[in-house]
């Protein structure tokens, strides 16, 4: 899920900030459908989080914990679930890829 984000956030993120990372992530997938969202350039995706978030392109994780992998993955298969659950099949063989 995590392999698009830019290389130069290493740091770990804060629960906030990983809910913000599954919320904005999802809510665009499910607008856009999991194809177009990850087909969307870096300075496109980076433009899109700056403008529909608080928080900077470069504090996602390239590298994210198992922790923050897990709870952000859990967050954003929770709300994909529960919005758009006709995308959760489509992001899980995305994700499987």
């Amino acid at each position: 899920m995590l392999t698009a984000w830019p290389a130069s956030a290493w740091s770990e993120t804060t629960r906030e900030q990983q809910a913000t990372i599954a919320r904005w992530t999802a809510e665009n997938i499910c607008k856009m459908g999991i194809e177009t969202f990850y087909s969307m350039s870096e300075d496109s995706m980076q433009t899109l989080f700056e403008q529909q978030t608080t928080m900077n392109y470069e504090d996602i994780p390239i590298a994210p914990t198992e922790s923050e992998r897990n709870k952000i993955t859990s967050q954003l298969t929770g709300y994909i679930t529960s919005v758009c659950p006709d995308e959760l099949d489509n992001y899980k063989n995305y994700k499987n890829r």
